[in-house]
């Protein structure tokens, strides 16, 4: 979800029937939001979702960070990738 210190200074307009309204009010009720925060983490966690089946990661800055690090670090080669190459080598 949006970082507590992020600023909120976009805003999406969205329109819909009485019964969408009266059904995604009750189900924030029940999760204990209001239903702006129920909009927000329930689109966020959808469209995260579909991101990552289209194969794009979301990471924040320290999780980027790391997942440069790992690349940029040298690293022992384990015994399956050592038996990869063995294999590659012989094509």
């Amino acid at each position: 979800m949006q970082a507590a210190s992020e600023n909120k200074t976009s805003l999406i307009n969205v329109r819909v029937g009485a019964k969408e309204k009266a059904i995604i009010q009750q189900a924030s009720t029940l999760s204990g939001m209001n239903m702006s925060a129920f909009i927000l983490n329930e689109a966020l966690s959808y469209a995260k979702k579909i991101l990552e089946e289209k194969g794009q990661m979301i990471l924040d800055d320290e999780d980027r960070v790391a997942f440069i690090n790992a690349f940029l670090e040298p690293h022992e080669p384990t015994p399956y990738m050592k038996d990869a190459l063995k294999k590659y080598k012989a094509i």
